[in-house]
């Protein structure tokens, strides 16, 4: 399942990669809301290129400060990125599952700089880490996905879980 997943990520990004070099990063004038999110789901999905997933960030940056973006979703790329290179996130937007114990459990992702977590979520108009936290618990814990998942993969981790799906 993961194989197959990857692969459509992977197609995805550099069908995305042609768009950006093309026109710019899809903002929401030109695609619309749903598709400006869409490509920042593939952009955060990148993770097998970090050279493209980096033109994508600067292309989404460029995209936020123009008001074809919008800053939250740049942060989730942001931290994908950071993560993905082996360093801390800024804004709090990268969680994986953790399958130990009954049901496994959501872990947030180390973050740089941790008291001010809620401030700099603020500045790019993210909800504070608590109520996010608590949503995605809520959404992902008390379904049957954590163990279903585990079972369809012999245990296996997935990917960091992004908040980009879930935000505004």
């Amino acid at each position: 399942m993961f194989v197959a997943a990857r692969k459509a990520d992977a197609d995805n990004a550099l069908f995305l990669g042609e768009i950006v070099a093309r026109h710019g990063w899809p903002g929401q004038s030109r695609v619309g809301e749903d598709g400006c999110r869409a490509a920042v789901a593939i952009a955060v999905h990148a993770d097998q290129d970090r050279q493209l997933q980096g033109r994508f960030l600067a292309a989404l940056h460029e995209a936020a400060q123009q008001g074809e973006a919008t800053p939250a979703q740049w942060a989730h790329v942001q931290d994908r990125v950071l993560v993905t290179c082996g360093r801390p996130q800024v804004y709090g937007t990268q969680y994986v599952y953790r399958l130990d114990g009954p049901g496994g459990f959501l872990e947030l992702l180390p973050v740089a700089e941790p008291a001010a977590l809620d401030h700099r979520r603020a500045q790019v108009g993210l909800p504070p880490y608590g109520e996010q936290a608590q949503i995605l618990r809520h959404h992902h814990l008390a379904s049957s996905s954590v163990s279903s998942l585990a079972s369809r993969t012999g245990g296996a981790r997935p990917p960091p879980l992004r908040e980009a799906a879930y935000a505004p």
